[in-house]
C-alpha cells in the first residue's frame, strides 16, 4: 500500500486593483436605501403592528391607567380648542408635541401650542387619581379649510375621532 501524498499548493496572488469601486458603490447604495426605508417605509409598518387605539366620537379611552374623553371641540379665529377630561392613576408627563390634530382635508397633523402660563386648564401636569379638564389649543395654518377630524395622542398611542 502506498501512502497518500499531500501536495502543497502555493497561493496565487490575484490583482484586485480597480475592483473596490463596486464594493464602495454597493455600500453607499445600501446605506441610502436603508435610510429611505427607515424614514418612509418603516413607520407605516410599525403603526400597523403597534398602532393607535381608535376611539369613536364620544367614546372614552381607558387603558394604561388613564381615562381620556373629549368634552368639547371649538373652532374659531385660526385655531381649534379641544377640551378633554383626563384622569390618570400613573405618572403622566405629556408634552405639547404628544398631541396632534388631524384635519378632514388631510396634510400634516397640527401640533398643540405650548400651555399658557396664566391659564391653568392648559397646563400639562396631572395629579394622580384626580380628573381634570385639559384645554389644548391648535393654531391652524393660514387658509386652512378642513374641519377637525381626530385627536392623536402619542403616549398612550390613541386616535380619538372628533367627527364622523
Amino acid at each position: 500500500m502506498t501512502e497518500p501524498h499531500r501536495r502543497r499548493v502555493e497561493p496565487v496572488a490575484e490583482d484586485t486593483s480597480g475592483r473596490s469601486g463596486c464594493v464602495v458603490l454597493g455600500a453607499v447604495l445600501g446605506i441610502v436605501v436603508g435610510a429611505v426605508f427607515a424614514f418612509y417605509g418603516l413607520p407605516p409598518i410599525l403603526r400597523s403592528l403597534y398602532g393607535e387605539t381608535k376611539i369613536a366620537v364620544g367614546g372614552t379611552y381607558t387603558g394604561d391607567a388613564k381615562e381620556i374623553r373629549i368634552e368639547l371641540v371649538e373652532a374659531s379665529r385660526g385655531q381649534v380648542q379641544v377640551t378633554l377630561e383626563a384622569l390618570t392613576n400613573k405618572t403622566w408627563e405629556p408634552k405639547p408635541a404628544d398631541f396632534r390634530l388631524e384635519l378632514s382635508t388631510g396634510g400634516d397633523w397640527i401640533k398643540a401650542a405650548e400651555p399658557e402660563p396664566n391659564v391653568p386648564e392648559t397646563r400639562l401636569d396631572f395629579d394622580l387619581g384626580v380628573g381634570r379638564a385639559l384645554v389644548l389649543v391648535f393654531p391652524l395654518p393660514e387658509r386652512s379649510t378642513g374641519s377637525p377630524r381626530a385627536l392623536h395622542i402619542s403616549d398612550p398611542p390613541v386616535r380619538i375621532a372628533l367627527s364622523k
